[in-house]
């Protein structure tokens, strides 16, 4: 198998600074209904407060950029297990899901929105089941 590499405009896309307008995009699109992480924080929180911290924010993805990692604070996480069943028995009637902070999803969501633009350029015919959207038949080929 032959990997395809990448344009150049598209890596310089991915490895460009984060702009505030692509961070306030991800803001704007986060349900902010949903319960908060172990940070305490919904992202009601980021849209009604935001004009008060995208600086800070800001700063904090500039450091991710210039040193490629986050703070072990917002990388932390908690595991729990929800219960699928009224009276759950056996570790099969949970399904465990991890509680990750606000900011982290932040991040996360800006660097799947970069890679989702070069995605296609990426996963070759052969993994088409790995990609949003397409379908394959029997025989491995693409519906789509």
């Amino acid at each position: 198998m032959t990997f395809h590499g990448l344009p150049e405009d598209d890596v310089v896309m991915l490895s460009a600074p984060f702009s505030a307008a692509e961070i306030n995009v991800v803001v704007a699109s986060f349900d902010g209904n949903k319960s908060p992480g172990p940070d305490g924080f919904n992202f009601s929180f980021f849209k009604r407060f935001w004009d008060l911290i995208k600086r800070e924010v800001g700063v904090m993805f500039d450091q991710f950029f210039t040193t490629a990692t986050l703070p072990r604070s917002l990388s932390s996480y908690f595991l729990t297990l929800i219960p699928m069943v009224d009276s759950p028995l056996r570790i099969g009637d949970f399904r465990p899901i991890s509680l990750v902070g606000s900011l982290y999803k932040l991040v996360a969501k800006v660097l799947a929105g970069r890679l989702a633009k070069v995605m296609d350029k990426l996963i070759s015919p052969n993994q088409i089941d790995f990609y949003p959207g397409k379908t394959t038949c029997r025989w491995g080929r693409s519906n789509q």
